[in-house]
């Protein structure tokens, strides 16, 4: 079964994709801001780099996890929707059984 992206109908009321982004441009900004008042010696120029591409491994999994998030947020709605089908499927049936029933009885 595909798995349809509907972002617009989802609504995790603790958690914002949106919000994610921000404090991720946030936290970079404001990391970027302290790397100029670092020294730019050789040694603290190559640690700056070797945690520049940590944050940038960390936002880019951090991505990764809200787009699962957000795909099995969508799939459980999916299967909510299927099991309300198939509940008002079985209500349905139910009650024109005993309609049968009471058309046997009369």
């Amino acid at each position: 079964m595909a798995v349809q992206d509907n972002t617009e109908t989802l609504s995790l009321p603790f958690f914002n994709p949106h919000e994610c982004v921000d404090f991720m441009e946030f936290f970079n900004g404001s990391l970027h801001q302290k790397q100029h008042h670092v020294l730019q010696q050789p040694k603290q120029q190559k640690i700056l780099n070797a945690l520049n591409e940590e944050i940038t491994k960390a936002n880019m999994k951090m991505m990764e996890l809200v787009n699962y998030v957000w795909k099995l947020e969508t799939e459980k709605q999916l299967w909510q929707r299927t099991a309300w089908e198939a509940e008002a499927a079985v209500v349905t049936l139910n009650n024109a059984l005993q309609q049968l029933y009471k058309r046997a009885e009369d």
